[in-house]
């Protein structure tokens, strides 16, 4: 609301692009993503656009959340909560955004994605991860790398196939070798840890560990 500025309504969470040249700021409430230009050697920046859900073929950012990139830089993933949903951007030189899709719990062949919570991408560019807080789930899709869009593979349940540990499903991260994936079970109040296949991009529930429990 100030020097043009707009789409920073109920900020939640910032990301920085992998070139450095960008920040981008999800406002949960405006169901938006700014994008600003980043000075390289005092930080300062300068906004540049916002994109908004609903507005110019946007979609898939109601209630925007978390947001990651691709390692590449070339592509913006942003979690809509309040729809089940996740939009994918393409970056273009400046940083401005260009709206490519969306993938939507319920459609297609997505599933287990009742409000996405927060996402991880492989360093190889082949997977993206979410958590599912709803749905006590962590929810994988294979990705394209040159259109950045993305395939539904499958989906780690709790409290299935001897998976625990993950109600509430949060936090997720990935290892730097990309071997092994992290993420938290909030109403479990656990960590729960996974092996990652890194051809398939499938995981391997190999353990949680639980508040209280074992020490």
């Amino acid at each position: 609301g100030t020097n043009g500025v707009s789409g920073l309504n109920g900020t939640y969470s910032v990301f920085v692009s992998p070139d450095n040249k960008n920040v981008y700021v999800a406002g949960t409430d405006d169901s938006a993503v700014a994008v600003f230009g980043r000075d390289l050697n005092t930080g300062v920046l300068s906004y540049i656009e916002t994109q908004s859900d609903g507005t110019n073929g946007v979609d898939g950012l109601f209630g925007a959340l978390i947001m990651e990139a691709s390692p590449d830089g070339n592509y913006l993933y942003v979690l809509g909560a309040y729809e089940d949903a996740m939009a994918i951007f393409q970056r273009m030189s400046n940083g401005a955004l260009t709206f490519v899709t969306k993938v939507e719990n319920g459609v297609g062949s997505v599933d287990k994605m009742s409000y996405p919570i927060d996402l991880s991408i492989s360093d190889d560019g082949e997977n993206v991860y979410v958590t599912s807080f709803n749905d006590n789930a962590l929810v994988v899709f294979e990705r394209n790398p040159t259109t950045g869009t993305l395939f539904f593979v499958d989906a780690e349940e709790a409290n299935s196939d001897g998976v625990n540990g993950m109600s509430g499903a949060n936090s997720v991260t990935l290892s730097s070798n990309g071997d092994h994936l992290y993420m938290t079970g909030e109403n479990d109040q656990a960590v729960a840890f996974f092996t990652r296949n890194e051809a398939t991009g499938q995981l391997e529930f190999v353990e949680s560990h639980i508040n209280s429990s074992d020490g």
